[in-house]
């Protein structure tokens, strides 16, 4: 069920799915510290705001991060009051997931691009390669390196400056292409 469709506390628990609007977090030094994790909320009922409430550890080990705003996050528990506004908090290992965004359009076909094709397309705009040159490196089983300098390859870290809307695409994407496709800066550090 949609988050914006909740209208009232449920104690029994559920499936639910949100998409994630911005992220907060409750001091940065521990990592036990609360992470609200602010969904999309649309309703015109008695609650302002949705909210998933995790640790700041439990939250980065399931990629819900600065970098997946945008994403869907599914949850299963029960809604609880959060100030002016609902929650879902303290779930097991297993009981909240970050969607592969590859998935974003069957829970939200009205405003989902096609996934495998905006993938390349944003990764040809950030190295300056064509598309035909993402395809070809994709299916290469060895790294290349563009004019530039800048290393493109199955198996390489992100580099911090890699434009969101990359990232959010490329984070935990499985299928055809590995989920560690990505671009880092050779010269970086020199």
């Amino acid at each position: 069920m949609d988050v914006s469709n909740v209208r009232e506390l449920n104690e029994k628990s559920k499936l639910y799915f949100g998409r994630i609007k911005r992220i907060f977090k409750m001091g940065d030094g521990n990592p036990w510290n609360i992470q609200m994790t602010r969904l999309q909320y649309e309703n015109d009922g008695d609650y302002q705001d949705f909210t998933l409430k995790m640790s700041i550890r439990d939250s980065k080990e399931h990629g819900i991060t600065d970098a997946s705003i945008g994403r869907i996050v599914m949850m299963y528990g029960p809604i609880s009051k959060n100030g002016s506004g609902l929650a879902i908090s303290d779930l097991g290992w297993g009981e909240f997931a970050l969607l592969p965004a590859k998935y974003d359009q069957v829970l939200f076909p009205e405003n989902a691009e096609p996934y495998q094709e905006t993938l390349e397309e944003l990764l040809a705009d950030a190295t300056g390669l064509t598309l035909e040159e993402i395809e070809e490196w994709m299916l290469d089983e060895e790294q290349e390196i563009t004019d530039d300098g800048v290393l493109v390859g199955h198996i390489v870290n992100f580099r911090d400056d890699t434009p969101e809307r990359v990232m959010s695409r490329v984070s935990g994407r499985t299928g055809e292409y590995t989920a560690n496709v990505g671009i880092i800066d050779l010269d970086e550090g020199e």
